[in-house]
């Protein structure tokens, strides 16, 4: 079966295969930006993959621009 879900339903959840699609410009600044908030929820959204994590390649420029951010 199928889960569609946000990274805020799947706390505590894992699953075989898991997709991270692309997030709406908005959140994808807030995580550039530093929130703790978005990047604890890319960090949920990542770690529910029990075999296969793929990720949308938008979301992995992503998480590389925000690997040379400096965050408070």
């Amino acid at each position: 079966s199928i889960v569609c879900a946000t990274p805020f339903t799947v706390k505590g959840y894992e699953h075989e295969i898991v997709t991270i699609q692309c997030w709406k410009p908005k959140h994808i600044r807030e995580y550039l930006a530093g929130s703790w908030q978005t990047r604890k929820r890319l960090f949920v959204s990542v770690t529910r993959s029990k075999h296969k994590l793929v990720i949308h390649d938008v979301m992995l420029d992503m998480i590389h621009e925000g690997a040379s951010h400096k965050w408070i």
